[in-house]
């Protein structure tokens, strides 16, 4: 008999949508298992929700098949990084003077890996989501600010 106390739902929903992506890739669980480096026993008891995948295991299916980290833990987002579209470019050009260094690191990370990338955009749509009265305030008074300089 189970022991329901016991069963974590996190772990549970991990392990489903993992299986529920496997099976949309048309991958049989023991060669989903081959290609992640590990045994089919073990990914079958991480579908199951009974085994805690480790880092490995999650890099994994990160890297090999471009699985949206943010998915498999929350179920929110695309399944897949390919799926996350690029922000249409407004053209504008940034200048920047002060800590050029980090900017530069940080859009090496941005442009070079899946994760990074999508991490940053949603933290960005979230802050614009949370600060949107503020954001709106600055850009009319930028915007006021150049037709002045144009008359």
């Amino acid at each position: 008999m189970k022991n329901k106390s016991l069963e974590n739902p996190e772990l549970i929903a991990f392990g489903q949508r993992l299986k529920d992506i496997r099976k949309s890739l048309d991958i049989q669980q023991k060669d989903f298992a081959e290609k992640l480096r590990m045994s089919g026993s073990f990914l079958s008891e991480v579908e199951k929700g009974k085994a805690k995948p480790g880092y490995d295991f999650i890099k994994n299916l990160i890297v090999i098949f471009d699985m949206n980290p943010l998915y498999l833990f929350t179920g929110e987002g695309p399944t897949f990084t390919r799926e996350i579209k690029e922000p249409e470019s407004t053209g504008l050009r940034i200048e920047i003077t002060e800590n050029k260094e980090i900017f530069e690191e940080m859009f090496r990370y941005f442009t070079d890996v899946p994760a990074v990338k999508y991490a940053v955009l949603e933290f960005f749509k979230k802050y614009l989501f949370d600060h949107n009265e503020m954001i709106e305030y600055e850009l009319k008074k930028l915007k006021k600010k150049g037709k002045e300089s144009q008359e």
